[in-house]
């Protein structure tokens, strides 16, 4: 989009011709015609040049097939900052271009936070999982061992007390800390 603005083009001749979109009165597509094009980028020779120009936009490559994706809010989010850059362009005469390039910059920024965010995640969401599997291995190990797990927990008493309490810290764990993610997660995208 950039390069066809450099090239002279204006920018309603632009947005239709790199993305196949159509514009309003004010020569900027709207968000849901934004979010469509970049979708469907058309058929035959345009849609090689389309999807070619797009591959490396962080905003289009995570649409999936059919447009359905868990960063939906993210993708809206993003295409609403384009549609808001082109019409503070349009309304300011500014050159649409540098605008553009300003709000991609941002978002690869905020791929990177999140890629960050994610990674920095990770430990605790694997640690998690493998204190889940824990309580299994015991059971196997006891086994290995000659012992009974099974029987002593079914026989009542302590062997049973301390199943049952093990198994609600258990899942109050699994809980916690999957709220505890939720929340880093959140946090980190407001």
């Amino acid at each position: 989009m950039s390069s066809a603005l450099r090239s002279g083009q204006p920018p309603a001749s632009a947005w239709r011709s790199v993305l196949g979109c159509p514009v309003g009165s004010d020569g900027v597509p709207t968000v849901d015609d934004l979010l469509a094009a970049t979708r469907e980028p058309g058929s035959g020779r345009s849609a090689a040049r389309t999807g070619a120009l797009l591959a490396g936009l962080p905003f289009v490559t995570a649409v999936g097939p059919g447009g359905v994706s868990p960063q939906r809010a993210g993708l809206e989010r993003r295409a609403e900052a384009v549609v808001a850059a082109g019409r503070l362009a349009a309304s300011l005469g500014a050159p649409l271009a540098p605008v553009l390039d300003r709000v991609a910059e941002s978002i690869v920024a905020d791929d990177e936070v999140d890629g960050e965010r994610r990674a920095a995640l990770s430990g605790p969401r694997s640690t998690a999982t493998l204190l889940g599997w824990l309580p299994l291995l015991g059971i196997g190990l006891g086994f290995a061992l000659g012992a009974d797990p099974v029987g002593v927990v079914l026989r009542g008493g302590a062997g049973t007390t301390s199943a049952v309490i093990g198994g609600a810290l258990l899942i109050g764990g699994r809980r916690w800390t999957a709220r505890l993610v939720s929340r880093a997660m959140l946090a980190g995208s407001a």
